[in-house]
């Protein structure tokens, strides 16, 4: 049975695309059918892929723009940087304190480009001791929920479930499971996913993408049209703040959904 006591709310958005991370601005912009284009991307062209258009996060994810040290970024791949902005920024609007929380946000992978810096470091040196020991961090499947409940100072379980494009939709039942048991009183939920070669020539090759409209990145992306002719990948991070309904109430906090 469940506990109506425990309903979970949403108190706390944040999103970051090749749209920006502003979400009033990206919502009003979709709504009126104003999305922003795709560009090339120097790797994909690099490699000649059927497509060469991709969505790129434009924003900054530099320590000081994410408020953190860079001893702490070097335990950070892209993915996790992504994720923590569009953290702080459903923190900021729920105004939750995170000790307590639950931290089940991640990716379909760990970070791809550590991968290929290992092994471009074994290959040119075949020692061990050319590799840094921030590496593991970086490449582990749980690399996004691992580094927020760090950053963050969550104490609460942090974990994320692997599950291709419905991995963050999962992290989303997860979290608010955890809060309708009562294992914990709020959680950070969501997915992340960023760029990378490898991912990007594996759908390429599989004629995923759409190889039709390299010139017309204003159209590409049309997945309901009669004439759809494949996907256009974009990176990006989304995050909500989950919470019970009671807490959110005596805090005050803003109830979104």
């Amino acid at each position: 049975m469940r506990d109506h006591t425990r309903e979970v709310v949403v108190t706390g958005t944040g999103v970051c695309c090749h749209m920006g991370d502003d979400w009033p601005t990206i919502e009003s912009a979709l709504r009126e059918g104003r999305p922003t284009p795709f560009a090339r991307w120097a790797p994909a062209v690099e490699y000649h892929t059927g497509c060469q258009i991709v969505g790129i996060y434009p924003g900054e994810l530099n320590p000081a723009t994410l408020g953190i040290e860079k001893s702490q970024a070097r335990f950070m791949g892209r993915a996790a940087l992504l994720g923590l902005r569009a953290a702080r920024l459903a923190l900021e609007q729920a105004r939750l304190p995170t000790r307590e929380a639950a931290v089940v946000v991640g990716s379909g992978t760990g970070d791809v480009e550590t991968h290929r810096e290992v092994m471009g470091r074994l290959d040119r040196s075949s020692r061990r001791a050319k590799v840094s020991p921030t590496v593991i961090p970086r490449l582990m499947a749980s690399t996004v929920s691992a580094n927020l409940a760090t950053v963050l100072g969550a104490m609460g379980p942090s974990f994320n479930a692997t599950a291709a494009c419905a991995g963050g939709a999962y992290n989303l039942l997860l979290a608010a499971q955890l809060i309708e048991l009562g294992h914990v009183d709020a959680a950070i939920a969501g997915g992340v996913e960023v760029a990378d070669i490898h991912f990007h020539v594996g759908f390429d090759a599989m004629r995923a993408y759409t190889s039709k409209d390299n010139d017309r990145p204003d159209r590409a992306s049309r997945p309901y049209a009669a004439d759809r002719a494949g996907f256009v990948f974009s990176e990006g991070a989304g995050v909500l703040v989950l919470e019970t309904r009671a807490g959110a109430e005596a805090r005050g906090a803003p109830i979104l959904g």
